[in-house]
Protein backbone atom coordinates (compact mmCIF):
# COMPACT_ATOMS: atom_id res chain seq x y z
CA UNK A 1 0.00 0.00 0.00
CA UNK A 2 2.98 2.47 0.78
CA UNK A 3 4.75 1.51 -2.61
CA UNK A 4 1.60 2.30 -4.59
CA UNK A 5 0.83 5.44 -2.55
CA UNK A 6 4.47 6.22 -3.30
CA UNK A 7 4.22 5.62 -6.88
CA UNK A 8 0.93 7.24 -7.28
CA UNK A 9 2.58 10.44 -5.72
CA UNK A 10 5.95 10.08 -7.90
CA UNK A 11 3.68 9.65 -11.25
CA UNK A 12 1.05 12.63 -10.25
CA UNK A 13 3.83 14.57 -10.21
CA UNK A 14 6.43 13.71 -13.06
CA UNK A 15 3.60 12.55 -15.85
CA UNK A 16 1.36 14.30 -17.87
CA UNK A 17 -2.05 13.03 -19.30
CA UNK A 18 -0.89 12.92 -22.80
CA UNK A 19 -3.66 11.15 -24.66
CA UNK A 20 -7.37 9.71 -23.60
CA UNK A 21 -5.68 6.38 -24.00
CA UNK A 22 -3.32 7.49 -20.80
CA UNK A 23 -6.97 8.82 -19.21
CA UNK A 24 -7.68 5.26 -19.06
CA UNK A 25 -4.68 4.27 -16.68
CA UNK A 26 -5.79 5.45 -13.77
CA UNK A 27 -4.85 2.54 -11.39
CA UNK A 28 -3.08 3.92 -8.67
CA UNK A 29 -0.15 6.01 -10.15
CA UNK A 30 -0.20 5.50 -14.20
CA UNK A 31 -0.49 8.79 -15.33
CA UNK A 32 -3.08 10.18 -12.85
CA UNK A 33 -4.99 13.08 -12.95
CA UNK A 34 -5.60 15.36 -9.45
CA UNK A 35 -8.93 13.75 -9.32
CA UNK A 36 -7.92 10.09 -9.36
CA UNK A 37 -5.08 11.11 -6.78
CA UNK A 38 -7.81 12.82 -4.18
CA UNK A 39 -9.55 9.66 -5.01
CA UNK A 40 -6.84 7.09 -4.32
CA UNK A 41 -5.76 9.12 -1.08
CA UNK A 42 -9.09 8.48 0.27
CA UNK A 43 -9.63 4.57 -0.63
CA UNK A 44 -5.79 3.74 0.42
CA UNK A 45 -6.53 5.47 3.81
CA UNK A 46 -9.89 3.80 4.24
CA UNK A 47 -8.73 0.63 3.00
CA UNK A 48 -5.83 0.74 5.66
CA UNK A 49 -7.89 1.42 8.55
CA UNK A 50 -10.58 -1.16 7.63
CA UNK A 51 -7.48 -3.68 6.97
CA UNK A 52 -6.03 -2.99 10.49
CA UNK A 53 -9.49 -3.08 12.34
CA UNK A 54 -10.24 -6.35 10.43
CA UNK A 55 -6.83 -8.43 11.14
CA UNK A 56 -7.35 -7.07 14.82
CA UNK A 57 -11.15 -8.48 15.02
CA UNK A 58 -10.41 -11.75 13.29
CA UNK A 59 -10.18 -14.91 15.44
CA UNK A 60 -8.61 -16.83 12.25
CA UNK A 61 -6.40 -16.62 9.22
CA UNK A 62 -9.49 -15.70 6.52
CA UNK A 63 -8.94 -11.97 6.47
CA UNK A 64 -4.80 -12.17 5.93
CA UNK A 65 -5.50 -14.79 3.45
CA UNK A 66 -7.97 -12.71 1.73
CA UNK A 67 -5.68 -9.29 1.72
CA UNK A 68 -3.09 -11.93 0.05
CA UNK A 69 -5.57 -12.78 -2.74
CA UNK A 70 -6.22 -8.83 -3.29
CA UNK A 71 -2.35 -8.25 -3.06
CA UNK A 72 -1.22 -10.76 -5.64
CA UNK A 73 -4.40 -9.55 -7.94
CA UNK A 74 -3.16 -6.61 -7.69
CA UNK A 75 0.43 -7.29 -8.48
CA UNK A 76 -0.97 -8.94 -11.47
CA UNK A 77 -2.86 -5.77 -12.42
CA UNK A 78 0.27 -3.96 -12.38
CA UNK A 79 2.32 -6.23 -15.03
CA UNK A 80 -0.39 -6.01 -17.06
CA UNK A 81 -0.16 -2.61 -17.49
CA UNK A 82 3.52 -2.14 -17.31
CA UNK A 83 4.02 -4.80 -20.12
CA UNK A 84 0.94 -4.11 -21.81
CA UNK A 85 -0.87 -7.20 -21.01
CA UNK A 86 -4.44 -6.56 -20.50
CA UNK A 87 -5.75 -10.27 -19.77
CA UNK A 88 -3.94 -10.10 -16.31
CA UNK A 89 -6.60 -7.59 -15.26
CA UNK A 90 -9.02 -10.17 -14.81
CA UNK A 91 -8.18 -11.55 -11.57
CA UNK A 92 -7.97 -7.98 -10.19
CA UNK A 93 -11.34 -7.65 -11.45
CA UNK A 94 -12.75 -10.58 -10.45
CA UNK A 95 -11.02 -10.39 -7.05
CA UNK A 96 -11.75 -6.65 -6.55
CA UNK A 97 -15.66 -6.63 -7.70
CA UNK A 98 -16.48 -9.99 -5.30
CA UNK A 99 -14.35 -8.09 -2.36
CA UNK A 100 -16.36 -5.00 -2.69
CA UNK A 101 -19.89 -5.76 -3.01
CA UNK A 102 -19.20 -8.34 -0.04
CA UNK A 103 -17.89 -4.61 1.61
CA UNK A 104 -20.99 -3.24 0.41
CA UNK A 105 -23.45 -5.59 1.99
CA UNK A 106 -21.54 -6.12 5.11
CA UNK A 107 -21.59 -1.71 5.58
CA UNK A 108 -25.12 -1.42 4.40
CA UNK A 109 -25.59 -4.50 7.40
CA UNK A 110 -23.75 -2.04 9.55
CA UNK A 111 -25.79 0.64 9.29
CA UNK A 112 -28.95 -1.66 9.87
CA UNK A 113 -28.11 -2.95 12.73
CA UNK A 114 -26.25 0.19 14.18
CA UNK A 115 -30.26 2.29 14.25
CA UNK A 116 -31.81 -1.28 15.18
CA UNK A 117 -33.91 -0.92 11.17
CA UNK A 118 -33.16 -4.95 11.44
CA UNK A 119 -31.78 -7.44 14.27
CA UNK A 120 -32.86 -7.69 18.06
CA UNK A 121 -31.06 -4.49 18.88
CA UNK A 122 -27.52 -5.72 18.52
CA UNK A 123 -26.30 -2.71 16.47
CA UNK A 124 -24.47 0.41 18.03
CA UNK A 125 -27.76 1.63 19.48
CA UNK A 126 -27.82 -1.07 22.10
CA UNK A 127 -24.11 0.33 23.47
CA UNK A 128 -24.81 3.83 22.74
CA UNK A 129 -24.48 4.51 26.63
CA UNK A 130 -20.78 2.93 26.10
CA UNK A 131 -19.98 5.08 23.45
CA UNK A 132 -20.81 7.47 25.23
CA UNK A 133 -18.57 6.46 28.21
CA UNK A 134 -15.58 5.56 25.66
CA UNK A 135 -15.89 8.36 22.97
CA UNK A 136 -13.24 6.66 21.31
CA UNK A 137 -15.01 3.01 20.70
CA UNK A 138 -18.10 5.36 18.84
CA UNK A 139 -14.92 7.09 16.81
CA UNK A 140 -13.68 3.92 15.85
CA UNK A 141 -17.16 1.93 15.19
CA UNK A 142 -18.22 5.41 13.26
CA UNK A 143 -14.37 5.11 11.17
CA UNK A 144 -15.59 1.40 10.50
CA UNK A 145 -18.72 2.34 8.99
CA UNK A 146 -16.94 4.68 6.86
CA UNK A 147 -13.78 2.97 5.55
CA UNK A 148 -16.39 0.01 4.67
CA UNK A 149 -18.47 2.29 2.67
CA UNK A 150 -15.83 4.59 0.73
CA UNK A 151 -14.01 1.55 0.39
CA UNK A 152 -16.46 -0.72 -1.48
CA UNK A 153 -17.70 2.19 -3.65
CA UNK A 154 -14.26 3.44 -4.45
CA UNK A 155 -13.52 -0.32 -5.46
CA UNK A 156 -16.07 -0.98 -7.87
CA UNK A 157 -14.95 2.68 -9.28
CA UNK A 158 -11.66 1.21 -9.72
CA UNK A 159 -12.97 -2.23 -10.74
CA UNK A 160 -14.93 -0.31 -13.66
CA UNK A 161 -12.13 1.84 -15.03
CA UNK A 162 -10.03 -1.28 -15.66
CA UNK A 163 -12.51 -2.67 -17.74
CA UNK A 164 -13.19 0.29 -19.56
CA UNK A 165 -8.89 0.13 -20.20
CA UNK A 166 -9.23 -3.60 -20.82
CA UNK A 167 -12.04 -3.00 -23.33
CA UNK A 168 -9.84 -0.47 -25.29
CA UNK A 169 -7.09 -2.74 -25.23
CA UNK A 170 -8.42 -5.73 -26.79
CA UNK A 171 -10.12 -3.37 -29.40
CA UNK A 172 -6.48 -2.47 -30.42
CA UNK A 173 -5.25 -5.48 -30.49
CA UNK A 174 -8.49 -6.79 -32.71
CA UNK A 175 -7.64 -3.64 -34.69
CA UNK A 176 -3.70 -4.11 -35.10
CA UNK A 177 -5.16 -8.01 -36.34
CA UNK A 178 -7.19 -6.51 -38.80
CA UNK A 179 -4.38 -4.77 -40.25
CA UNK A 180 -2.34 -7.46 -40.06
CA UNK A 181 -4.44 -9.29 -41.89
CA UNK A 182 -5.20 -6.90 -44.93
CA UNK A 183 -1.53 -6.28 -45.40
CA UNK A 184 -0.74 -9.64 -45.89
CA UNK A 185 -3.57 -10.37 -47.99
CA UNK A 186 -2.42 -6.93 -50.14
CA UNK A 187 1.30 -8.60 -50.18
CA UNK A 188 -0.70 -11.87 -51.64
CA UNK A 189 -2.66 -9.97 -54.09
CA UNK A 190 0.31 -7.80 -55.14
Amino acid sequence: MLLSLASLIYNWRSKKVKSPDDYYKCIYGFHVHKATFVLSLIYLTSSALTTGTLIHMAQNDLVITSKGVEIVSYMLLLSGNHFDMPWLYMPYIFVFTFNSVLQLLYSAYLYLTAFQIIGPGNGLMEHWDQFQAVPEQALQASITLFSQTASGIYVLWIVFRSWQYLRLKLKKVEHFKSQMTESKLAIKNE
